[in-house]
């Protein structure tokens, strides 16, 4: 059984970090451009399934600074762990609802 705790601990320091790389993007007006860069190499922002293959691709068409690109890559993964955890969180709660 997932530690309730512990992956609620996770999911805020997850939460803390994505936010101060969006900062650090948003600063360096590279942000908004390279999510829609994602969105036309075909991110899937459901669940970020296809992270592995967006991300080379990011590499080869992003325009900017080659520094943005492994920042979104690494904000997209966390999203991504994010994710994973919150239905993971979900799971245990519609148990405690149900059990």
């Amino acid at each position: 059984m997932e530690n309730y705790g512990e992956l609620k601990r996770q999911h805020l320091r997850l939460s803390n970090e994505a936010v101060h790389l969006e900062k650090i993007l948003k600063k360096e007006k590279a942000f908004d451009r390279l999510m829609v860069l994602a969105t036309e190499l075909g991110i899937s922002w459901q669940d970020l399934g296809n992270l592995r293959e967006v991300s080379p691709k990011l590499l080869e068409r992003w325009d900017g600074l080659k520094e943005h690109v492994p920042k979104s890559i690494i904000l997209l993964e966390i999203v991504q762990e994010k994710k994973k955890i919150e239905a993971s969180l979900d799971r245990i709660r519609s148990g405690r609802a149900t059990g």
